[in-house]
């Protein structure tokens, strides 16, 4: 009886065995006839242009990263824009959009152009970009800092994701960390963990340079990667990016402004005056919380109203 229970198992298995193997066979036969007998190859992400690398530039400051630790760090971030395809594509394609609007916010308030990459560290330039603490927007502001920094936060506005005035918090921060530090990486790397938190590990390692100081690692990693993401931007190629081929996200276009100094007591009927949904004056004013606005104090407010659609047809 078990001899035929070992018999009946073996020749399942094999029944089983020459079902698949058929099915195999069926499988590359259509295979075959649909895309001939050389399939086409994948295309390969290209691993970072590999080049020796001594000194990089940002804004108009020259490091010497050839000392091994500093190469290392720099490194892994270049590796890292390399091989993260997704997060990379999206940063090139939505920089046609938000670049142009940092820009001169930047240079009004003196800040050098390259400090618009430390948009793309904090939120991979997606302006409603939220983090696990709740730091929100563009530029990651936490609610109190964005506060202090003059920005409206409360039940009904949240300007941390209003890209124009979140910018200009970001150069009223950055122009004070700088006013402390006198440095701009320290500053860069106060905006990461804190102005207080800084200071205290520079007195206590009695050091005021960044790159000699020991870190947590995600403040040790920061201002590497925003070093990586300017070279980035100057040569997507040499980490694998075809830029001329990849279609980015336009500016915005057909856009007015409309002056609220008033009570919105429903902004879906208010978007509706101007022949667009609730969903498309969201996607123009990020900042836009619920349903109503009260403003009993009768701020003035500019509202962004697409005319035809959010963005102009190509």
């Amino acid at each position: 009886m078990i001899k035929l229970k070992k018999n009946s198992i073996k020749f399942k298995s094999f029944v089983l065995s020459l079902v698949m193997g058929l099915l195999l066979v069926l499988l590359l036969l259509v295979f075959r006839a649909l895309y001939g007998d050389e399939p086409e190859k994948l295309q390969e992400v290209e691993p970072v242009e590999e080049k020796e690398v001594k000194v990089v530039e940002f804004a108009g400051i020259k490091i010497d990263i050839t000392r091994q630790d500093l190469f290392e760090r720099y490194d892994r971030e270049r590796i890292a824009y390399c091989y993260s395809h997704t997060s990379s594509t999206l940063i090139l394609k939505r920089s046609e959009r938000y670049f142009p609007v940092i820009e001169p916010i930047l240079k009004k308030y003196g800040i050098h152009d390259d400090f618009k990459y430390m948009a793309v560290v904090e939120s991979a330039l997606d302006p409603r970009a939220v983090s696990p603490v709740k730091a929100a927007g563009l530029w990651q502001f936490m609610e109190g800092t964005g506060r202090q920094y003059g920005l409206e936060i409360n039940d009904e506005v949240d300007e941390r994701f209003h890209v124009e005035k979140s910018t200009e918090a970001f150069c009223r921060y950055m122009k004070a960390a700088y006013k402390y530090f006198d440095d701009w990486f320290m500053a860069s790397a106060s905006y990461n963990v804190g102005i207080g938190r800084l200071e205290r590990m520079s007195k206590e390692q009695q050091i005021n340079n960044f790159f000699d100081l020991y870190l947590n690692q995600e403040t040790s990693r920061y201002v590497f990667r925003m070093l990586v993401v300017k070279e980035f931007f100057s040569n997507p190629e040499a980490f694998g990016f075809n830029v001329k081929n990849m279609a980015k996200y336009p500016k915005m276009e057909n856009i007015k402004t409309v002056v609220v100094d008033t009570t919105v007591n429903c902004w879906t009927e208010f978007a509706a005056q101007y022949n667009c949904t609730y969903a498309q004056l969201k996607e123009a004013n990020f900042w836009i919380k619920g349903q109503m606005l009260t403003n009993e104090e009768n701020k003035t407010y500019i509202v962004k109203i697409p005319e035809e659609g959010f963005l102009k047809e190509e």
